[in-house]
């Protein structure tokens, strides 16, 4: 048996990447880790972890989840590659004390192969036609015309956003 705590690195809606993934550890930190200093992560990561999950959230139709998100897929790489240096920057601040796990789900995320041409197909298909969209998967709406322009609303919206979050990111980098 390991002296090591064990945590989880896992994307969930509105919540910080570490969990805890035995009793030892949830007995010292609780199942999800709230303070991120207790588990010795540098302020960097903790801002690139308050980063990632911001950015998953914002990965969720503002309309309805069921749908599909409005990011392109220059944006799903950008979130691929934040989510990538996170689980590294994890790994190095804590690799003396705690032993990291991955699920499945989340290491799909992790080294999904990203079809570009795509994701972008399939989102202009849905901001174009969102009936079709919703015919297919059986859900229900009100009124054609309304769903569209609450669609291409919200969806100019995000461009606005996801260009702002990528520019930023772009000056960061450079």
């Amino acid at each position: 048996m390991s002296d090591k705590y064990t945590l989880k690195f896992m994307l969930e809606y509105e919540c910080n990447t570490l969990w805890a993934n035995d009793e030892k550890t949830e007995a010292k930190f609780g199942y999800h880790i709230d303070d991120l200093t207790e588990v010795g992560l540098s302020l960097s990561t903790i801002k690139l972890n308050n980063i990632v999950k911001e950015l998953y959230y914002l990965r969720l139709n503002p309309i309805y989840p069921g749908f599909p998100s409005f990011w392109s897929a220059k944006m799903h790489l950008f979130f691929q590659e934040k989510v990538r240096n996170l689980y590294q920057a994890i790994i190095k601040d804590t690799k003396n004390n705690f032993k990291v796990i991955v699920p499945e789900f989340t290491v799909e995320e992790l080294n999904e192969e990203i079809n570009s041409e795509k994701i972008d197909i399939e989102l202009d298909k849905f901001i174009n036609n969102p009936t079709e969209y919703c015919n297919k998967h059986s859900i229900l709406f009100n009124n054609r015309q309304d769903l569209e322009k609450e669609i291409m609303i919200e969806y100019r919206k995000w461009k606005i956003k996801e260009e702002n979050i990528l520019k930023k990111a772009n000056c960061i980098n450079e």
